[in-house]
């Protein structure tokens, strides 16, 4: 599918690019769990663990398109 391809890199790709790429999906990504967690039908617990993954994710790969 067409998110896969995303994360498939050929020989010729810049560090940049990957770079880019992984953060417009984490930017995504959490624009999309704003929308979860706004959901009053999702247990807190589970919204815990959505903000610590989040929270995980964004502190491996720290470049973002939002700056805080």
């Amino acid at each position: 599918d067409n998110y896969n391809k995303k994360f498939t890199f050929g020989k010729g790709t810049t560090v940049g690019t990957r770079l880019y790429t992984m953060a417009d999906a984490i930017a995504q990504t959490e624009a999309r769990l704003k929308i979860t967690l706004a959901n009053p039908a999702i247990p807190e617990a589970q919204k815990r663990v959505i903000e610590d993954t989040m929270t995980t994710l964004k502190q491996q790969f720290p470049l973002s398109h939002q700056h805080n």
